[in-house]
């Protein structure tokens, strides 16, 4: 089979099973709960942070299921076009990447105007607690090399750098964001606060670098060792950003931290 041609299908694949996951699954993958429940079942202090993260989604109310329908819908259109008509799968895959950074940034735009009361300081944070400065570094490397490929594709690669500039830029917004502590369980509550502050920034982070990466995959370029460098600076930057991530989410609270929730007894 040409070479071309496994790409488009390819691509339709991708598109179709991204719209479904979405469609279905999607509405997910932005609440508090994606991020903490669970990791703290059958423990005695598992119904306080489980009582937290529900106040805070409703609190956050981030509309994760209309998020999920517009995406999961484009991405199915798009899967109709690439089977259909002659478009480059470089510019539909472009536009994808378009509509989840603009989703993306409406989203936490929302969350960044919260109101209601709170109980902690509204001055921003230092973004490097959360992730050391050189993984910001390497996303913006990331985020930047599909330029590379301006000779081969000027419109998708333009398209996907915005994307992908516009996600880290939100990532970094997050990382930076004031605390959201309304003040019924103060302790857990900056527990829950801290850690979707990190989650979501490294996870930001590497969505900010995938669509570099999918692009470096499957764009044709004549110069293979450049390439292949693009390739692996994508690649390594992904993996970083979801080590960090897992890590995140599969740590558990800490003793002082446990202990300072026990001490306060909300």
């Amino acid at each position: 089979m040409h070479l071309d041609v496994w790409i488009r299908w390819y691509m339709v694949v991708f598109f179709t099973a991204f719209g479904v996951w979405f469609v279905t699954r999607g509405e997910l993958c932005a609440q508090a709960g994606a991020w903490i429940g669970g990791r703290c079942d059958g423990t005695p202090w598992a119904d306080r942070l489980a009582a937290v993260v529900r106040r805070r989604e409703q609190l956050e109310n981030l509309r994760t299921r209309t998020t999920a329908y517009i995406f999961g819908g484009c991405s199915l259109l798009l899967a109709v076009l690439a089977a259909l008509t002659p478009l480059a799968v470089t510019i539909l895959y472009a536009l994808l990447c378009a509509v989840l950074a603009l989703t993306v940034a409406t989203g936490y735009e929302r969350l960044r105007r919260v109101g209601g009361p709170r109980v902690a300081s509204l001055r921003a944070r230092n973004p490097n607690a959360v992730v050391p400065w050189y993984v910001y570094a390497l996303t913006a490397v990331t985020a930047v090399s599909p330029l590379t490929f301006l000779a081969v594709a000027p419109v998708a690669a333009v398209l996907v750098t915005v994307a992908g500039l516009l996600m880290a830029s939100v990532a970094r917004g997050v990382a930076a964001s004031p605390a959201l502590i309304p003040g019924v369980d103060v302790a857990v509550e900056q527990y829950v606060d801290d850690r979707l502050r990190a989650v979501r920034t490294v996870n930001l982070l590497g969505t900010a670098t995938a669509p570099a990466l999918l692009f470096a995959t499957f764009t044709r370029f004549t110069d293979s060792a450049l390439h292949l460098t693009v390739e692996g600076i994508c690649l390594a930057t992904f993996l970083v950003c979801l080590t960090l991530q897992t890590a995140w989410i599969r740590r558990r609270p800490g003793a002082l931290e446990i202990e300072g929730w026990l001490q306060s007894g909300a």
